[in-house]
């Protein structure tokens, strides 16, 4: 990196960090999704057949909702979507 490039990273401000998914590192499904996931085997091949990055994008837009519901409402939304492929 360029003396330029280094002195803009040095002096970068917390409050503009850790903005994108890319930059809050690795996001895991909750025990209560996998123990769903895996009840389902069409969905969990066909999610385990794509690529880590479409593995990690699909994680990360679960556990991010911003409403949490023990009932699983955005699971049951996303998982007749994955289970439509292939079909």
């Amino acid at each position: 990196m360029e003396p330029a490039g280094l002195n803009a990273f040095a002096l970068r401000l917390p409050e503009n960090q850790d903005r994108y998914s890319y930059e809050k590192g690795e996001r895991k499904f909750d025990e209560d999704y996998v123990t769903k996931f895996q009840a389902n085997k069409k969905t969990r091949r066909f999610f385990q057949a794509q690529s880590p990055g479409y593995q990690r994008t699909a994680t990360w837009w679960v556990m991010s909702a911003k409403k949490k519901k023990p009932d699983l409402n955005g699971w049951r939304f996303s998982l007749p979507t994955l289970n439509t492929a292939g079909e």
